[in-house]
């Protein structure tokens, strides 16, 4: 009977082990995303997941910005695929 204690007991361990390396990380990061994506506005420099550069000029509906990639171009994408914003 003491066997199926320590059975059970290494796996509570391995799963939190899990828990932490792999789970709790991406969440983390899932909320760090949403946050920057709040906090956009007009004027910031952001990078896609296309990896185009640009500045963004508007939020015509919530789940879409406009972004000037040069003078005179500007082009609609989805919120979601902004992946970062730069610093100035």
């Amino acid at each position: 009977m003491s066997q199926e204690f320590i059975n059970m007991g290494a796996f509570v361990v391995m799963a939190g082990a899990l828990y932490f390396i792999l789970i709790r990380p991406q969440q983390l990061r899932q909320r760090q995303q949403s946050e920057m994506l709040a906090k956009l506005k007009v004027g910031d420099r952001v990078v896609t997941a296309g990896g185009v550069h640009g500045t963004v000029v508007a939020f015509p509906e919530d789940d879409v910005v406009d972004l000037r990639i040069a003078e005179g171009v500007v082009i609609a994408i989805a919120k979601g695929a902004v992946t970062a914003k730069l610093e100035e």
